[in-house]
């Protein structure tokens, strides 16, 4: 719904300041639009997959991963340092010694 509206925002914008959509563009728009109309059951669908990403990005980024940097180093110069170091140092898969 969020997509729809950006979409129709720009089409009235479009019309408004009397350009022209370009051509290559004036299908894939009323294909879009048109399915987005004409959705019933999709429409509830797509909430539910917004409320789930949601939920995954904004409330368990919460409590599941905290900021590491910010708890254990003091500043932004001491933060560069360790993610440098980390960068450089780290023993990946390839670099075995």
């Amino acid at each position: 719904m969020i997509f729809l509206s950006s979409i129709s925002s720009v089409v009235v914008f479009l019309q408004i300041s009397n350009m022209r959509i370009p051509s290559f563009l004036q299908k894939p728009v009323a294909f879009y639009r048109d399915g987005f109309r004409a959705m019933t059951v999709g429409k509830t669908l797509w909430l539910l997959v917004l409320i789930k990403l949601f939920i995954i990005f904004a409330v368990l980024r919460v409590f599941f991963f905290p900021n590491y940097l910010t708890k254990n180093f003091k500043d932004d110069q001491d933060r560069a340092n360790h993610v440098r170091q980390e960068l450089i140092n780290r023993k990946g898969p390839g670099n075995r010694q």
